[in-house]
């Protein structure tokens, strides 16, 4: 199923996501290179690159390269002066006013922020770390980046063998306190929060796969976010932000990575994982409206080769998803996103109408 009222391509220029837009300015990722290009004349300027090894610099052209070696941006945000705060691939750091990638992290400790999975409040980005720690021996680590003088300062720890790693770290724009996603096994997976900026933080539920999320999608009164559930059916929830009391919605057919609330709907997008839990191949894009679910965009997996095949595909190659343009976790109406995996959507810009 394919609602093109809902979605179309960017023809304007090739790109590997939008990650960042304004009344005048898209910020636009080619490869390891961060551009603004402007709206009205359609110009494209290279803003720096990220520094990577001369293999992958030689490889990086091939779509199946940049997939297998997670070549890709997840999150470029402008903090001042020509300046843009970035993550690509486990690199993280910020590019400064001449274009030079600036490193943040200690190279024996490198890990991802998942898209969107990171929080702008003020003069600082809040951020968690997502990696293997298969043996759960490392705390796991939620970080205070200033935009003005660059320093990126621990601000809370999750003690090892508590989580494996945090999913996102986000600001409900309403009433400022932030939320941690944690995962993965049942005992891992939790929703925290924090009304004083990591000086302390309070468990709010977890304990079971019901509780793992990866993101979450504010209004006024409630929050509401659909599952990353592995082995268990997944759900959308909301919980009322007075209480915390807990609501399931309705089931849907895979885990999602990432959610939104564009033009005031909460937008789910199920990640065609493969996993157990999932039964079928298709990424979708699932609205809550009138107080149902609907599914507004289905789309297969690229490579559909049978179930194991199509896994292990999944698993070197990424999963079928689609990155969206940051939004700092508040209403938007303007929303870019950039095909993963997906049959005929792989490496392609789209704007939600």
């Amino acid at each position: 199923m394919r609602n093109n009222k809902f979605l179309k391509e960017f023809n304007f220029l090739k790109s590997n996501g939008i990650f960042f837009s304004d009344s005048k300015y898209l910020i636009v990722a080619r490869y390891n290179g961060v551009y603004l290009f402007d709206k009205n004349t359609k110009k494209l300027i290279i803003q720096g690159h990220v520094k990577i090894p001369w293999y992958d610099n030689l490889f990086k052209y091939f779509r199946f390269y940049q997939r297998l070696r997670r070549l890709i941006f997840y999150n470029i945000i402008p903090i001042g002066n020509n300046r843009f705060f970035l993550s690509f691939s486990n690199k993280i750091g910020y590019l400064d006013e001449n274009g030079e990638f600036i490193s943040i992290i200690n190279k024996s400790r490198s890990f991802k922020i998942l898209n969107n999975g990171l929080s702008v409040d003020g003069d600082y980005i809040y951020y968690g770390e997502y990696f293997s720690n298969n043996k759960r021996d490392k705390k796991v680590n939620i970080y205070r980046f200033s935009k003005k003088t660059f320093e990126n300062k621990i601000v809370y720890s999750f003690p090892h063998k508590s989580i494996r790693h945090v999913h996102g770290l986000y600001r409900d724009p309403f009433t400022k306190y932030f939320y941690i996603l944690t995962g993965d096994l049942p005992n891992e997976c939790g929703i925290y929060i924090s009304k004083d900026k990591f000086k302390s933080v309070q468990l709010i539920g977890g304990g079971d796969e019901s509780w793992r999320a990866v993101s979450l999608v504010f209004t006024e009164k409630f929050i509401y976010y659909g599952t990353d559930s592995e082995f268990i059916s997944n759900h959308v929830y909301s919980f009322n932000k007075k209480n915390f009391s807990r609501k399931k919605i309705g089931r849907i057919s895979g885990p999602v990575y990432y959610s939104v609330l564009y033009n005031n709907t909460p937008l789910f997008f199920i990640t065609a994982e493969m996993c157990p839990s999932q039964n079928d191949k298709f990424f979708k894009i699932i609205e809550y409206k009138n107080d149902i679910l609907n599914t507004r965009l289905k789309v297969l997996k690229d490579y559909n080769l049978g179930n194991k095949i199509t896994k292990i595909f999944s698993r070197f190659f990424m999963p079928g998803n689609m990155h969206l343009s940051f939004h700092n976790d508040k209403n938007i109406d303007e929303l870019y996103v950039y095909g993963i995996g997906l049959k005929n959507f792989d490496d392609k810009v789209y704007e939600l109408n």
